[in-house]
Order: structure tokens, then C-alpha cells, then sequence
């Protein structure tokens, strides 16, 4: 996840680059981090919650996506309209640092809830730098 967060630091400067290609390859860049930030981070709530709670908590996450999404696309026409795009550009970069930053501070060991059995733990850092 690390890896990923670092990657999406190419996004915003996608508002100031010189030509179309050089545009479209930052965003592919910035696509591929995303999905590589998605899948750790699905792979991190299995590590969480377990097999059996993990399309649970993955659903329930998906919802408060989708209900942001709602609430924010609006915002973001009328940032667009008033501004440009460089703002969600910078947003979008620095948004993937921010939550891993805070991901390995406030989860330091990522470990199984542990429901009467002993479990491995696995230092956060450790296992989230992929």
C-alpha cells in the first residue's frame, strides 16, 4: 500500500504537464495505483476481520463509498466549474498518502479478531509497504 500511496503523488501533476500523452500516461499511473491500493486494502480487511466477516465489512465500506459519492459529485462540478480540475487533481494525490499515514498510525499491528483462538500478528509497516 505504501508503494501505491507513493505512485498517486503523480496525479496532480497531471494539471500542469505540456502535452495530452504525457497527461493520459500520469492518469494510467494514477489508475494503477488506485488498483493497487484496492486490492491491499481488501486484502487488509481479510487480514482484519477474517474470512467470514470480510465481504461484510468490503460491502459495508462500498456503501460508504457510494454514498459520499453521491454527496461529493455535485461538489465536484462546482469546483470544476468555478476553478478547474487541478484542485481534484491534487486532492486525489494526496488523499492515498494521507489514509496510509493514518492506516499504519492508528493500526500499527494488523492482526485477526481473535475469537477465543491465538493469532499471528504481522506489523502493518511491514506488510503494507507492497
Amino acid at each position: 500500500m505504501g508503494i501505491a500511496a507513493l505512485l498517486t503523488l503523480s496525479a496532480p501533476a497531471i494539471s500542469w504537464v505540456s502535452t495530452v500523452d504525457l497527461a493520459v500516461a500520469l492518469m494510467a499511473v494514477f489508475m494503477f495505483a488506485h488498483g493497487f491500493w484496492i486490492t491491499n486494502y481488501i486484502t487488509s480487511i481479510s487480514d482484519m476481520f477474517g474470512q467470514k466477516a470480510t465481504s461484510t465489512v468490503v460491502g459495508l465500506s462500498g456503501t460508504a463509498g457510494a454514498i459520499s459519492s453521491l454527496l461529493l459529485n455535485p461538489l465536484m462540478g462546482v469546483v470544476i466549474q468555478r476553478y478547474s480540475y487541478t484542485p481534484l487533481w491534487i486532492a486525489s494525490g494526496l488523499l492515498y498518502p494521507l489514509a496510509f499515514i493514518l492506516l499504519i498510525t492508528l493500526i500499527p499491528k494488523i492482526k485477526a479478531l481473535s475469537l477465543g483462538s491465538k493469532q499471528n500478528t504481522v506489523d502493518a509497516v511491514d506488510s503494507m509497504i507492497l
